[in-house]
C-alpha cells in the first residue's frame, strides 16, 4: 500500500512539474502582453527571464529593447536591438528603427512600424 501511494505521489509530482515548466517563449509572450499594457518595467523582467533561459531568443532581445527605449534608456535599447539583429538579421522594421535611433538612416514612413502597438519613433 505504501509503495502504491509513493508511486502515485511521484507520478503526481512529475505531472505537476510538467504543468508549471515555462519556456523562454512563454516568458517572451508574457513580456509582450505586459508591454502592450504599457507595463514596461515588468515586461522587461519577463524578457530578461526569457533571455536567461535562451540567450538566442532574438524576440526577447527585441522586446527588451522596446521596453528600455520606452523607459528612456536609448543606449540600452540600441544594445538590445543590436543583439536581436545579430541573432536574426532578417528583420527590416527593427533594422530601420535601430538606424533611426542611431540617426544614421533618414527617417521615413516606407517601412512598417517596429512597435508592437503600431506607433512611430517621432
Amino acid at each position: 500500500m505504501i509503495k502504491t501511494v509513493l508511486v502515485f505521489f511521484i507520478s503526481f509530482l512529475g505531472i505537476a512539474a510538467g504543468v508549471y515548466a515555462f519556456t523562454s517563449q512563454d516568458y517572451c509572450d508574457a513580456g509582450m502582453r505586459l508591454y502592450q499594457q504599457r507595463q514596461y518595467g515588468k515586461a522587461a523582467q519577463y524578457f530578461q527571464a526569457a533571455i536567461q533561459m535562451d540567450p538566442n531568443n532574438w524576440q526577447a532581445y527585441e522586446g527588451l529593447g522596446y521596453c528600455v527605449y520606452d523607459l528612456d534608456d536609448k543606449d540600452g535599447a540600441k544594445r538590445d536591438f543590436a543583439r536581436s539583429l545579430a541573432l536574426h538579421p532578417d528583420n527590416p522594421p527593427l533594422r530601420k528603427f535601430a538606424f533611426e535611433l542611431d540617426a544614421t538612416y533618414p527617417p521615413g514612413d516606407d517601412a512598417p512600424s517596429p512597435f508592437p502597438d503600431g506607433r512611430r519613433l517621432s
